[in-house]
């Protein structure tokens, strides 16, 4: 290319193109019926007119049929579009968060099927928890959580003797940190005791973790670890601010961090004491479960267990079968949650001496 020259890429469109083939058969057909007077009975001149003639009219006939073939693709295009959507097979991926949550509300006020319903009466109503809801779809959530909850009384000490069974799978899809963990406080007189003299109220008796890649799978696919003689070293405690009313001295944090896996199977079984005079003892769920099988009893003719339950987003009509607190016996107690239950769900029950 010489000096002081510029090159210049032109991009021509299959419509643009189309159309010039249309307008310059238009052109041709329009010059070949232009009467050219004395020179229309020349034969060169009505050769050259038949020529312009049979060149425009291929040429706009081409043209007419690449608009109808254009114009039809458009419209199967424009159909299809159509019907994806009207099947749900939205682009949601391209539109902001805040266009989805309009989107999301129009959507909840059309399924409420009452008319008199506006936009702010649902934005105004509990309606606003749907977001936490939706959020809690990628954390940690508990494929079952399982446990056993065994207390002894010892009267001449003035403690339960608590043996606690935990089996529970948790599950996590999008690598988040993953910890087993639980704290328990413990009844001293002394606030001077060291870790081996709190071993003695407080003790690992089995420590199990199997982790895996597939949600569902089995023992054999799992990879279980017996971590029970190294239980020990995974607590630490904890001195507890000093109250007139309360023994309790120390409190003791367990912390295993679990592996990034999308799945990990937890077992783990510990026994501490408490006070016979703290006969209320609650339990909450941290993370989503969609199973929950917890049973509670106590091993004494001479005590009873009075109990009940409690979750969110519980609909005695849809759940009835699903949600169930079963005492056939005084002395035991068992929580059923078969369908999913919420963080903060969970239970509370009573020791009564009779």
């Amino acid at each position: 290319m010489s000096k002081g020259k510029k090159k210049v890429d032109v991009t021509i469109g299959v419509s643009t193109i189309t159309i010039i083939i249309a307008v310059v058969g238009i052109l041709l057909i329009i010059i070949s019926n232009i009467p050219f007077g004395k020179f229309d009975t020349m034969s060169i001149v009505q050769t050259l007119k038949n020529i312009s003639e049979a060149i425009g009219t291929t040429l706009f006939s081409a043209g007419l049929v690449s608009v109808v073939v254009e114009l039809s693709s458009i419209s199967n295009i424009v159909s299809k579009s159509l019907k994806e959507i009207v099947a749900g097979k939205f682009p949601f991926e391209t539109l902001a968060t805040s266009r989805l949550n309009e989107i999301n509300k129009q959507v909840a006020l059309y399924r409420l099927e009452e008319e008199n319903l506006t936009e702010k009466d649902v934005v105004d109503s509990p309606y606003i928890l749907e977001p936490e809801l939706l959020g809690l779809t990628k954390g940690l959530y508990y494929e079952y959580h399982k446990a056993k909850f065994i207390v002894t009384p010892d009267e001449k000490e003035g403690v339960f003797k608590k043996r606690v069974e935990f089996d529970y799978k948790i599950i996590n899809k999008c690598g988040l940190e993953n910890k087993a963990e639980f704290t328990i406080r413990l009844v001293c007189q002394r606030d001077d005791l060291t870790k081996e003299e709190l071993q003695k109220r407080f003790s690992v008796k089995l420590f199990k973790v199997g982790a895996s890649d597939r949600i569902g799978a089995t023992r054999r696919q799992e990879n279980e670890e017996d971590l029970t003689s190294d239980a020990n070293s995974y607590w630490n405690i904890l001195e507890i601010e000093p109250h007139e009313h309360s023994l309790y001295k120390y409190e003791i944090h367990f912390e295993y961090k679990l592996s990034d896996k999308r799945a990990n199977k937890v077992k783990v079984i510990y026994e501490y004491e408490i006070l016979q005079s703290d006969i209320v003892q609650s339990y909450k769920l941290n993370y989503p479960s969609k199973i929950l099988e917890h049973e509670i009893s106590i091993n004494s003719n001479a005590w009873e267990i009075t109990g009940d339950a409690y979750t969110a987003f519980y609909f005695p009509d849809v759940y009835d079968r699903d949600y169930t607190v079963v005492q056939s016996v005084p002395t035991s107690i068992r929580i059923d949650f078969r369908e999913w239950s919420m963080p903060g769900a969970g239970y509370m029950v009573t020791f009564l001496k009779k």
